[in-house]
């Protein structure tokens, strides 16, 4: 059995993978990964553990029940345990950004018990270190999670913003919540919002049933630079269908491995941009990976997709991952097509036999359409 009929098998049935000048793998056992913080950031103590760096503030008058826990961890050192209590935790050291940029930041949290908030959100500064604003918090009511969990903001830069803080609020924590891993990086690879699917109507494209695509959008420069200082980076999509990834919980690599599942994951490597010829007039990379053979039941299957990009550091593999959301980043060829029928305007602007093929989409079966 292929490679790439084996990684589709065990991740989405018997969906089977078209390859828009693109090749597929399944992730090695032995492969490494960890989330990174590019060298334009400094105080890159973030690739260590907690507490270096960061003033913990109880937020009520009980006892200080935080500390390092070294039996608990992300990252192979050691997490910060919070427990039956309130926190503020802020970064004391200013964290240099460019201006004008777009970030992502994140922390890692796993939760032993319910009911329990966490609020993330970065302060910006001017060069003198003057309060400039605070972006919108990302809050997630967190339950007991088992696994790893990422809370992400992405954060845009201004013309005067050239320095940063991180601010991360615990709140009503009914037992302990462990942090670790905050980290950071400019955004420059991403996923363009939902998924396309095919309504080509001739004889080999419905012979290709249900085809779904995703696409990647790469900064040229910032990619181009990452190359000069890391030679031998690559850039490719991760699938898996969603309700693995609502199981295990962090959508990278290293998720899936220590949670063992690492097996479900779909990788594919791009080898060519999709606007090859005009990238130097639009300033990024586009490349997209697509699945078809989807039928019946697996119409309504949401598959999640990730971007990354890898590199190399002193030999050691590491990732770095577009942003990733469900509400954005995963998609069915039936939401899809419930989407653009919902679209009265321009469903009309379809050909009656691309209609069919929304419609037969959205209703399980195959088209009627002769050739």
């Amino acid at each position: 059995m292929s490679v790439i009929k084996k990684a589709l098998l065990l991740s989405i049935s018997t969906v089977i993978l078209l390859v828009f000048c693109m090749g597929a793998f399944l992730m090695p056992k032995n492969a490494k990964a960890t989330e990174i913080i590019l060298p334009d950031i400094e105080n890159a103590s973030f690739e260590q553990s907690e507490p270096f760096g960061w003033a913990i503030t109880p937020q009520d008058e009980l006892v200080q029940n935080h500390g390092q826990t070294t039996e608990n961890f992300y990252d192979g050192l050691n997490a910060y345990q919070l427990s039956q209590n309130q926190y503020l935790v802020e970064s004391c050291a200013y964290i240099s950004i460019d201006t004008d940029s777009e970030y992502v930041f994140g922390v890692k949290y796993y939760s032993l018990e319910t009911d329990n908030a966490l609020e993330f959100a970065i302060q910006a500064f001017d060069q003198n270190g003057e309060f400039l604003y605070e972006s919108e918090s990302q809050v997630n009511q967190v339950e007991k999670t088992n696994t790893w969990q990422d809370i992400t903001v992405i954060f845009q830069s201004t013309e005067n913003a050239c320095k940063i803080k991180i601010k991360i609020a615990v709140n009503s924590i009914a037992g302990t919540m462990l942090i670790d891993n905050v980290y950071g990086h400019k955004n420059f690879i991403k996923m363009l919002d939902g998924a396309s699917i095919n309504l080509e109507t001739t004889a080999s494209a419905l012979a290709e049933k249900g085809q779904i695509r995703y696409t990647g959008k790469l900064d040229k420069a910032e990619y181009e630079n990452l190359l000069n200082t890391r030679p031998g980076a690559s850039v490719g999509f991760i699938l898996v269908p969603t309700v693995y990834v609502d199981s295990v919980g962090e959508f990278t690599f290293k998720g899936f491995a220590d949670a063992g599942r690492e097996e479900v994951l779909l990788v594919i490597e791009v080898e060519k941009w999709s606007n090859l010829y005009t990238a130097d007039e639009d300033g990024f990379y586009n490349f997209d990976c697509a699945v078809n053979k989807i039928d019946g039941a697996r119409l309504k299957v949401d598959i999640s997709v990730r971007s990354f990009i890898r590199y190399y550091d002193n030999g050691q593999e590491k990732y770095l991952y577009s942003p990733y959301s469900a509400d954005l980043n995963s998609r069915s060829i039936y939401t899809v097509a419930l989407r653009a029928k919902a679209d009265a305007e321009t469903f009309k602007t379809y050909t009656k036999d691309q209609q069919e093929k929304i419609n037969a989409y959205i209703e399980g079966r195959e088209p009627n359409i002769a050739n």
